[in-house]
């Protein structure tokens, strides 16, 4: 069985979760799981959920976070025309009758604290929390008239709302985001599983800024953050060659605007939109956990 490695940015960190792994090659990220390579029909599944410490979901946030979310799709589009790529996003948020979000406690006061000590079975708890909380709201995606499941395999869970989202929409991506309503707290965006095909990747965020959704939406696709700094808890060999090289790129500059970002060669290669990278950038593919004594790099 593949190790799961869960790709994470919090306050634009990197983590690696399995800490047995001194260094991975980022290139394992392209081209598997629910989002494989940014092309063709992607259905974006966003459930907004009710925790104990975060606030409550109104109308309005839910509206204004649709819109953020709506600005990365579009942005997200013109890059890949800019790459001559035509592709399709399709936004779909649960519902249930009048209700718009889903009640489950977070298996620690914030999603940061699971990333505290670097270990896979903390994060592995929201693994079960994400698991829990789409078998209950796959039931309300209803397939179009004439269409169904196979008898089998027998689906559940992520598999089943991945399978039906795909049947739906005829799509060939599926990608699945969980909001919470952070945006006047400090809590973490995360990814979970983008680094495996065992269990389906999914996004975690906290907040509604349009870049940084931007940056974990293409994380689900194999995109690599390009960061550093004290805040990192990666090294990345000759990361200041991005910067560089890269400077507008969403995954060296995701602090920015996003009008004024966009999608650098590498980045294009990672998402599978060149099959071909420049031999100066192979270094960017090794990521390994910063030492102790390295954390002020």
């Amino acid at each position: 069985m593949k190790k799961v490695i869960s790709i994470g940015i919090i306050f634009c960190v990197f983590l690696v979760a399995c800490n047995s792994i001194k260094e991975i090659d980022t290139r394992w990220a392209r081209g598997i799981n629910a989002c494989e390579k940014l092309e063709g029909k992607t259905v974006v599944y966003t459930i907004f959920v009710d925790s104990k410490t975060s606030l409550f979901w109104t109308g309005f946030d839910i509206k204004s976070t649709k819109d953020s979310l709506q600005k990365v799709f579009d942005w997200t589009i013109k890059q890949a025309a800019e790459n001559g790529k035509t592709i399709e996003i399709i936004p779909e948020y649960y519902s249930a009758g009048n209700q718009y979000s889903v009640k489950k406690k977070l298996p620690y006061p914030k999603v940061s604290d699971a990333f505290k000590k670097e270990e896979a079975k903390d994060q592995s708890k929201f693994n079960k929390w994400a698991e829990s909380i789409v078998k209950k709201v796959e039931k309300s995606v209803k397939l179009n008239p004439g269409q169904k499941l196979p008898a089998k395999p027998r689906l559940k869970g992520f598999a089943k709302l991945e399978a039906k989202l795909k049947r739906k929409h005829a799509a060939d991506n599926v990608a699945i985001f969980f909001m919470l309503n952070n945006y006047y707290l400090i809590d973490a965006n995360a990814v979970f599983n983008s680094m495996t095909d065992e269990q389906v990747e999914f996004a975690i965020n906290s907040g509604k800024n349009s870049s940084r959704l931007a940056s974990q939406f293409l994380t689900l696709f194999g995109a690599q953050p390009l960061t550093s700094g004290k805040n990192s808890q990666y090294k990345i060999k000759n990361v200041e060659l991005a910067k560089v090289d890269f400077p507008n790129d969403i995954m060296v500059s995701p602090e920015q605007d996003l009008n004024q970002l966009n999608i650098g060669q590498f980045t294009a290669f990672m998402l599978g939109w060149q099959e071909k990278f420049e031999p100066q950038y192979v270094d960017f593919f090794k990521v390994k956990l910063k030492k102790k004594k390295d954390e002020n790099e």
